[in-house]
């Protein structure tokens, strides 16, 4: 990994110094912690007929926004309020969504997949989803959005079966599965976050070449969404290398559907409008140290040990957008205590620094909670109150 001319390790000078002849690789098998516990298996195998990622078409530059460092000043430390729920309730909670007073957590690993938890008192109030394929089951629940229209109901997208399940909630905060619906459109065999839209559903995943999918509301048709990525085919020529260094987490803007992408391995954010039009990138202030080997026609694609994770998550509310920053190496396998805070049109706000890392996140409507997926002191919901800017 070079280092910018700032001192700080940048990204985009990583290894591009270096002859890149044969980096046709398999994806590697340890994948990075945060996928390794949420349960996501990177097979980053080559797309099936049904599906192919097309990179003829050249991305669009990016319209960057560079923080400094010395923004992180507006530094401060923030202590949890509260602890929501126990390993009985979460092991690798996924997904954390707002929906009115309630927050709708989807749990990897704990059945039922689904549960919801009163903002009022803090008490999960329902569970819905047995594991399972059939009907009113669910085998994860990765990705939890609103439904268009209903300001009371949610989907689950479930990513071992490409399907949606539709939740909606009442005033007492009781959950009932409605439908379950299978898209006819093709969907990327790594898609890991949906988001309903009025135009259409945006997918965001591990893909290799497009940041963004977009079916439209017929649902039988698929479009790119293309921006000029992290790593593109002058790092890795392989899809399933791209795949993971471009690995990604999307978050929406309750009401008026704006979008946001972080990235895992970059120091960096992209914006989106709600049709899925292009605004800007933010490269953070912080910068992770990249470190990867692409030696060998025949030999894996191979992470060091001293490689640091960037955004390993981010939430959105109609004011700000929450970036998850890790900073902690694949081989510590901490989690994140680093919440930066920016608003849509990029500029820095501030960082809250956890008391209590977490993986997963999620910030209220109000701008005055934190909620966070941690394993300290066991799996749960952790939550702490934002303190007001000086």
């Amino acid at each position: 990994m070079k280092q910018g001319a700032d001192g700080r390790s940048d990204w985009r000078l990583r290894e591009r110094r270096q002859p890149l002849s044969g980096t046709s690789r398999h994806c590697v098998t340890t994948m990075m912690w945060l996928a390794t516990a949420a349960g996501l298996v990177c097979s980053c195998s080559p797309e099936s007929q049904s599906f192919k990622e097309n990179a003829s078409a050249p991305a669009p530059p990016v319209n960057e926004r560079r923080i400094s460092p010395k923004a992180l000043k507006r530094s401060e430390t923030v202590s949890r309020w509260r602890i929501v729920g126990d390993s009985t309730s979460y092991w690798v909670s996924t997904t954390l969504r707002e929906v009115g007073q309630f927050v709708v957590v989807g749990d990897q690993r704990t059945t039922p997949h689904l549960s919801v938890i009163d903002t009022r008192n803090w008490q999960i109030t329902a569970r819905v989803g047995d594991h399972g394929s059939g009907a009113g089951q669910m085998m994860d629940a990765n990705s939890v959005g609103e439904v268009v229209g209903d300001t009371m109901a949610v989907w689950a997208f479930d990513t071992r079966l490409h399907r949606f399940t539709e939740v909606s909630i009442d005033a007492t905060g009781q959950a009932r599965i409605n439908r379950q619906v299978v898209l006819p459109v093709a969907m990327h065999p790594q898609t890991l976050q949906v988001a309903h839209q009025v135009g259409g559903v945006f997918t965001s995943g591990w893909y290799g070449d497009a940041v963004l999918y977009r079916i439209d509301s017929t649902h039988n048709t698929r479009s790119t969404i293309a921006v000029a990525l992290p790593y593109d085919s002058t790092v890795a020529a392989r899809v399933s290398t791209r795949q993971e260094l471009n690995m990604r987490s999307l978050a929406v803007a309750p009401r008026s559907g704006r979008m946001v992408l972080a990235y895992q391995y970059a120091s960096r954010l992209d914006f989106f409008g709600p049709k899925g039009e292009y605004e800007l990138t933010v490269t953070g202030p912080r910068m992770p140290r990249v470190h990867f080997d692409l030696v060998t026609p025949t030999a894996p694609f191979k992470w060091f040990d001293d490689t640091e994770l960037a955004y390993v998550a981010v939430a959105a509310t109609e004011r700000f957008v929450y970036a998850l920053y890790c900073g902690c190496t694949k081989k510590s396998r901490a989690f994140a205590p680093y919440v930066e805070v920016f608003t849509w049109d990029g500029a820095f706000v501030r960082e809250l620094v956890l008391d209590v890392p977490i993986f997963r996140l999620a910030a209220l409507s109000g701008d005055t909670l934190v909620l966070g997926a941690t394993w300290d002191p066991y799996p749960s919901i952790g939550v702490w109150k934002i303190p007001k800017p000086e």
